[in-house]
């Protein structure tokens, strides 16, 4: 190797770099995009779950009214 070769080298590891880094960086948006999307899930079946919740427990209170 000699010096005049070490900047088309230097350009191509950087292009090796950049290549990983965009893979890094889409595979990384694609897992945020599903946990987001896994999130509102979770966040609609807590809804949903805690509206049963405060129906059953006025369904209890009418219950002990009695």
């Amino acid at each position: 190797m000699t010096l005049d070769e070490l900047p088309g080298q230097f350009e191509a590891f950087l292009e090796r770099a950049r290549v990983m880094l965009h893979q890094e960086t889409e595979e990384a948006r694609a897992a945020v995009k599903a946990l987001t999307s896994e999130k509102a899930k979770l966040q609609a079946t807590l809804a949903d779950l805690q509206e049963q919740h405060k129906q059953a427990q006025s369904q209890l209170g009418e219950h002990e009214m009695c």
